[in-house]
């Protein structure tokens, strides 16, 4: 109920951009199910931009069209929702994706990887990228420079070593 009175009370004013930052976390699964609805249909009815800030992979796919992965403050991979899930291309999100169970019914025999290692502090960032010290992908240009966002395939993604395409 206060997920839904704070959603109310951020839509009194009439906005065109709505910013959620976890709007689901502690909640059961059938009142997630209901915030996905209600912000859904806030977007189509009131014509609102929604912005989320999860750490729920599937709860922003159900939610968002498109989907910006971060790392250490930075965007490392940015595509739309069903493509970067389906195939990741920066090595963070492939990690991400690994460390995720699969979803509810769904039956996987792979084991749940975790990502090699810990973020780094943010008063420490790496040189380079900030990633590296934690990829198997890292090479010595990754140290060198911070990759910037490029286009690949319909996607951005910041990597001189991105995974290759299925």
């Amino acid at each position: 109920m206060r997920q839904r009175a704070l959603i109310a009370m951020a839509v009194a004013c009439g906005p065109t951009i709505l910013v959620a930052d976890e709007p689901t976390s502690a909640l059961d699964p059938v009142v997630q199910a209901e915030i996905v609805v209600l912000l859904r249909s806030l977007q189509r009815e009131r014509g609102i931009a929604l912005l989320v800030a999860t750490h729920d992979l599937a709860f922003a796919a159900r939610l968002c069209d498109r989907l910006a992965v971060l790392y250490a403050g930075r965007i490392v991979e940015h595509a739309g929702a069903t493509e970067l899930l389906a195939r990741p291309r920066h090595p963070y999100t492939a990690g991400l994706m690994r460390s995720l169970p699969p979803p509810l019914g769904a039956s996987s025999d792979a084991p749940l990887e975790p990502v090699a290692g810990s973020p780094p502090p943010p008063w420490a960032l790496p040189s380079g990228c900030r990633f590296r010290d934690r990829c198997p992908r890292a090479q010595e240009d990754c140290a060198a420079h911070d990759p910037e966002l490029a286009g690949i395939g319909g996607r951005e993604v910041a990597c001189f070593h991105p995974l290759e395409a299925p």
